[in-house]
């Protein structure tokens, strides 16, 4: 799970619980007596309550979870947004304007999502590397799909006899 979408989720299932908490100190007998009889009464009634709250406090969370990927990616020294890309039959290489430098071997990808604006490569690491097309030539595109979605060849190992 991404880290934007674990975060989200972990904020509301909290929220939640903290929102039944309150909900339940600040409950009257009457209210604790439809608990008890009616519990899917009483789920309603909260949700009736606490959705125009949680709905806000989800979007500020959302807003401000963004805010700081966006902070943070622009003080990044601006170099190191520079990207250019080289591809090989071997492999891509992600380069940077301050020289530094990250290969990827083709054998290293497992699976491939494409697009129109960006490939997708998850890596035998369980991480993910992403490619924008628009660093490409529309001709050479193709072909570096192909050498993306190759299989390893894994008939040079002997056989056992």
């Amino acid at each position: 799970m991404r880290p934007l979408a674990k975060g989200m989720a972990i904020f509301i299932v909290l929220a939640v619980v903290v929102f039944m908490v309150i909900r339940a100190i600040a409950s009257s007998d009457r209210e604790w007596l439809l608990l008890h009889h009616d519990p899917l009464a009483a789920l309603g009634a909260f949700a009736r309550d606490v959705w125009p709250v949680l709905l806000t406090y989800t979007l500020g969370m959302l807003l401000l979870m963004i805010g700081l990927y966006a902070r943070a990616f622009y003080r990044f020294p601006h170099p190191n947004r520079r990207i250019s890309y080289e591809a090989s039959k071997d492999g891509i290489t992600t380069r940077d304007a301050a020289n530094f430098a990250l290969a990827v071997p083709w054998s290293n990808v497992i699976r491939v999502q494409n697009s129109r604006q960006m490939m997708r490569m998850q890596l035998a690491t369980g991480g993910w590397r992403s490619v924008i097309w628009r660093g490409f030539a529309l001709e050479d595109r193709e072909q570096i799909l192909r050498w993306a979605q190759q299989k390893p060849n894994m008939s040079a190992s002997p056989e056992a006899t």
